[in-house]
């Protein structure tokens, strides 16, 4: 009896095994239909998979990712919330990203969107392929004016090192490119600034972000009578 390599490559997850003929493919290699449905490519099957949207709250450290992870699963009970942190190890960032696309695909079978709270931009996303799974992917970042982003780093347990010079300036950095780019990425993103606001009202306001968009996605016009994107709550998600 032969013993699987330890090193296997677990890249060719089950995701992409056809159930019709058993054979695995690359993700760009199957279709996408208005079933909805995968189309395998060597032997047509179909699989029923529902690709309902993705939702991504992105930001700086400090900006209040944590906070909206601990209280958005109760002021959202219609969707799965996860901080990305749960499952941070030392995986690659591509694997894990891919770990966490994997979870939200399969949720999305019950009929529940997912909401993910972590770093992440759209380009991290646009050339995996899990990112086939969903029928869109909105991004709300969370940013901060720089004095109080850097007073709430500072403000932090030394042992979480997040109120180094090095790290502060990271963030800022960070904080400052998503203001500057967000109209201007692969899948654009609204912003809510967290400056002044009570964590209770950014719970509430990212919550009423996520179902404005679900709603949206439940009405979806016929493709003649679609009017052009309206401006998100907290900024543009498209121009």
């Amino acid at each position: 009896m032969s013993v699987p390599s330890a090193r296997a490559d677990y890249s060719r997850a089950m995701l992409w095994v056809c159930e019709g003929c058993g054979l695995w493919a690359e993700a760009a290699e199957i279709g996408v239909t208005d079933e909805p449905a995968f189309v395998c490519p060597h032997c047509g099957h179909h699989r029923p998979f529902v690709r309902q949207p993705l939702f991504q709250v992105t930001g700086a450290s400090g900006a209040g990712k944590t906070r909206v992870a601990r209280d958005l699963p109760a002021a959202l009970p219609e969707c799965a919330v996860f901080d990305q942190d749960l499952l941070l190890d030392a995986a690659p960032w591509v694997a894990q990203r891919r770990r966490w696309l994997r979870i939200a695909g399969q949720l999305g079978q019950g009929d529940r969107s997912t909401v993910l709270l972590g770093t992440q931009i759209p380009e991290h996303y646009d050339t995996l392929p899990e990112r086939a799974c969903f029928a869109t992917i909105h991004f709300l970042a969370l940013v901060c004016e720089d004095a109080e982003l850097e007073r709430r780093l500072r403000a932090r347990p030394e042992w979480r090192r997040s109120g180094s010079d090095e790290s502060v300036a990271e963030m800022l950095r960070f904080n400052g490119w998503l203001k500057t780019n967000a109209a201007a990425a692969s899948s654009p993103m609204a912003l809510l600034d967290t400056t002044r606001a009570d964590p209770g009202d950014t719970v509430a306001a990212v919550a009423d972000w996520v179902r404005e968009r679900l709603g949206s996605a439940a009405r979806k016009p016929a493709p003649s009578q679609r009017s052009e994107p309206s401006a998100a709550i907290f900024g543009r998600e498209a121009s």
